[in-house]
């Protein structure tokens, strides 16, 4: 998966992959997550900021959790600490406004070129 350049998402602990997404023989571009659930007894919240929320979606589907989203974008808080045990099955997620996202990476483009603000729009 590493030499593939792609990013491993190992949930448990276990000693067996039960669970994968993708499903074998899709193609995938760079940076995609591959989601593999093991045979664990517990599961650890991983950490999930930045994460998209078809890659929540996916998460939550193979750990068998409802979810709860406010907003849309990428995920910058949410209710379980990372590395915490997961126990309850709905958890509230907030995500970050893509479009805000956007307009951050704009303005510290701005202010790299030393520009102001009404020269960038």
């Amino acid at each position: 998966i590493s030499s593939s350049k792609l990013t491993p998402i190992v949930l448990g602990t276990g000693n067996k992959i039960i669970k994968q997404h993708p499903e074998a023989n899709m193609t995938l571009n760079i940076g995609n997550k591959i989601f593999l659930k093991t045979n664990s007894d517990e599961y650890k919240m991983p950490d999930i900021k930045g994460w998209s929320r078809s890659e929540v979606e996916t998460l939550c589907k193979l750990l068998g959790l409802d979810v709860t989203f406010e907003g849309y974008g990428y995920v910058t808080k949410y209710s379980i600490e990372k590395d915490t045990v997961i126990t309850s099955k709905e958890q509230v997620l907030e995500l970050l406004d893509l479009y805000q996202k956007i307009q951050s990476q704009r303005w510290n483009d701005t202010i790299s070129k030393h520009r102001t603000p009404e020269e960038f729009l």
